[in-house]
């Protein structure tokens, strides 16, 4: 793993400090980012060559942190393969984090892939994700989907 000069692999950034790290093999990367106030996001997951842990928890357990608090957002960019190997184990891993998805992964479409994968009793609901604010993150008034945050 490579760092800019200054920067100490085996230490948590400061809370006022933003860190963005890129994992990945070239292609299907995974982008973790400190958000501040000690708290993290995961976008998407590739797995560590070394550990075949997912890259993001790989790292996080390297600085010492608890992933199941200090994660605070998974999000899924898009459902290629690539871009969420181990991301069923990142969202198990981190279970305070709350999950975002593309508006285009809760379509029937991904509810079929879902059920293609083994899944036997989806909940129709499991796809209407709802928007969550986060506290630390300058958020716009009204959400993507429309409805308004205040």
């Amino acid at each position: 793993m490579n760092s800019l000069p200054g920067n100490d692999l085996h230490r948590p950034p400061q809370n006022d400090e933003i860190e963005v790290s890129i994992f990945g093999p070239g292609y299907g990367e995974t982008i973790l980012v400190h958000i501040g106030l000690g708290d993290w996001l995961i976008v998407d997951s590739c797995l560590d060559r070394a550990s075949k842990i997912p890259a993001p928890i790989s790292y996080l357990r390297k600085l010492g942190l608890n992933t199941a608090s200090a994660v605070k957002i998974v999000l899924a960019s898009h459902w290629h393969d690539d871009h969420i190997r181990g991301l069923s184990s990142v969202f198990e891993e981190c279970a305070s984090a709350a999950f975002f998805c593309s508006a285009s992964l809760r379509n029937t479409e991904f509810l079929t892939l879902v059920r293609s994968l083994g899944t036997h009793s989806i909940d129709p609901g499991f796809a209407q994700l709802r928007c969550l604010p986060y506290p630390h993150l300058p958020l716009p008034s009204r959400c993507p989907c429309g409805k308004s945050r205040n």
